[in-house]
Order: C-alpha cells, then structure tokens, then sequence
C-alpha cells in the first residue's frame, strides 16, 4: 500500500523535539460547500476564493451508482471548465446536454471526497474513473497520483 501525504508549508519546518507538533491531519468529514450564484450550483471554494469545484447534477449517469460531472469555476472571470484526466477544458455547462459534455469528464460518484489543500489552489479528487487521486492547480495541471490512501496536513 501506498501512502501519499500532502504537508503545507508550516508543516514542512516542524516544531523542534520539544515542542507541539507544527500541524495536524486536517479534520475528517465532508469540507463546507456553498452556494455558487456565479453557477447556480453549491461548491466548494478555493483558499484564495478565486476557484470553485463543484459537480453538476443536470450531468448525471448511472449504473451501480449515480455519478455527476465535476468542473472547476473561475470566479473571477466566471469561467466553467469540465475536469479531465487529461486537463481543465473550458465548457459553459448552461443549455448544454450530457453528450456536449467534453470527452473524459469526471463523472464523479457520491462518496468521492474532493478538497482543496489548505491554503493553497489546489484540489485533489479522488474517483475519476481509472485515476485513483489526481492533483488539479487551477487553470492548467492536473496530474495523476497513485496512491491507496492520503492524508492531507495542516
């Protein structure tokens, strides 16, 4: 098994012997989602506020589970874009159907557990069809990790 941990920077210079430790594993439980008026969706927002993950129901399959596309919203500029595997395509989920929904698009089941590192723009998701984990950085990487478990530190 293989375990990845994702530290902050506080995390990385420590506390010395003696003393606390500098950070935690962040809580368990499902991060605050809120509304997005910008998408008319519920999501959760980036550190800087800048970003959005959300997954849209109006983009659903099912089959053992229901799974929702995921995209990643620029506030600022009020860009959508659906995530792939293979990266951030931009795409105006308004008045358009599950089959203009960009090729590869996560389609995320329910008890996936999406969340933004703290203090940083970047996301993990996990259950992404073949991809285990990947690390999404606002607008442009997002890179696969194979992992088993992880474990985010603040």
């Amino acid at each position: 098994m293989q375990r990845t941990t994702f530290v902050g920077d506080d995390c990385k210079e420590g506390a010395g012997r003696e003393q606390k430790t500098a950070c935690e594993p962040s809580r368990a439980g499902a991060p605050a989602n809120r509304g997005l008026p910008e998408v008319g969706q519920y999501g959760q927002v980036s550190p800087s506020g800048q970003w959005a993950f959300y997954t849209d129901e109006n983009f659903q399959q099912s089959g053992d589970y229901i799974y929702s596309a995921a995209f990643i919203s620029d506030l600022r500029s009020k860009t959508s874009y659906a995530l792939t595997p293979a990266g951030l395509v931009k795409f105006d989920p308004a008045g358009n159907a599950l089959e203009a929904l960009p090729e590869g698009t996560c389609m995320l089941p329910g008890e996936a557990d999406p969340r933004w590192l703290p203090e940083r723009d970047i996301l993990l998701v996990d259950g992404c069809g073949a991809t285990p984990w990947m690390v999404v950085e606002p607008p442009g990487r997002v890179q696969a990790v194979v992992a088993d478990q992880v474990a985010i530190y603040r």
